[in-house]
């Protein structure tokens, strides 16, 4: 297995304007991972072998399918590149995601792959005083090695913390956030059609959900949880004077509710919130700015 330096570990994103097709590469977005299997990819014809002994009595193959590339990007949330990331598995235009392009070396060669939306997103911190950790579940129309594509450089930054921001559960700053993953699950229409490649990837459906972890010091705010009913979640970050929020507005369904009331400590929850579409925001359920 060849070995890829440091330098090297590290891959460009550009925005497609037509999917599937290369971009020009003007202004990439240089994406450095987090863990040593950072950035994964696959694909895949989805080739089936039929084997037979009817008629000529001789077996036979058929090829089904078509090719498909599978990727998955963890990385840290950097205030370069984390609300480009996040709009990409988010933001909705026309109602369908921005494809963007990707471009790094796998060991061997520099590969670019095409056609890439995200299936999956999850932004999340464990604890406290933790970088927010990003990641990205992808599927794309196809694959191809490249020229265009230059070692270049890495300009170290980072990421924004979890204990730089503010946390708003219903409006009060009284409910502390110990640990949040928030996700979001987009359903794409994979479009098969006439040749080897997909012929379209659209954008149909989307489920937005956080669970995190609260510690109470309003009685108020917990008897609202424990009665139900809609609920607004606002997650604000600073690193500098970059910011970072995410509004998943006022109309989260309150999915799950479980104290925890420890003999010495404080009083904790978990929480899970379904983001629901919000009138009042021309049809948002997820805003991120």
């Amino acid at each position: 297995m060849p070995i890829v330096a440091g330098h090297q570990s590290w891959l460009e994103l550009a925005k497609e304007t037509t999917w599937g097709t290369s971009p020009g590469w003007t202004t990439p977005k240089t994406i450095i991972g987090r863990g040593d299997d950072w950035f994964a990819y696959s694909y895949t014809p989805n080739r089936t072998l039929l084997m037979t002994n009817i008629g000529h009595g001789r077996p036979w193959r058929t090829v089904l399918g078509v090719k498909r590339a599978q990727a998955t990007l963890r990385t840290w949330a950097f205030p370069g590149t984390a609300k480009e990331l996040i709009d990409w598995g988010t933001k909705l235009t026309n109602y369908d995601l921005d494809s963007y392009s990707a471009r790094f070396r796998d060991g061997v060669r520099a590969v670019e792959l095409n056609g890439l939306k995200v299936s999956n997103l999850t932004l999340a911190a464990a604890a406290e005083n933790q970088p927010l950790e990003l990641e990205l579940e992808l599927v794309g129309k196809q694959l191809s090695t490249t020229t265009d594509w230059s070692e270049g450089t890495y300009t170290e930054e980072d990421p924004y913390l979890f204990l730089e921001g503010t946390y708003t559960v219903e409006g009060s700053a009284n409910a502390r956030v110990r640990s949040f993953n928030l996700r979001v699950a987009n359903t794409l229409d994979e479009g098969i059609g006439v040749g080897p490649d997909l012929q379209w990837l659209m954008w149909t459906a989307r489920q937005v959900t956080c669970d995190l972890t609260l510690v109470f010091e309003d009685t108020g705010l917990l008897d609202k949880f424990e009665s139900g009913g809609l609920a607004s979640l606002k997650l604000d970050f600073a690193r500098g004077a970059n910011t970072l929020s995410l509004d998943m507005k006022a109309r989260c369904d309150v999915q799950n509710f479980q104290v925890r009331r420890p003999l010495a400590g404080v009083l904790t929850a978990d929480v899970t919130f379904l983001a629901q579409l919000d009138p009042d925001s021309t049809g948002d359920d997820l805003v991120v700015t």
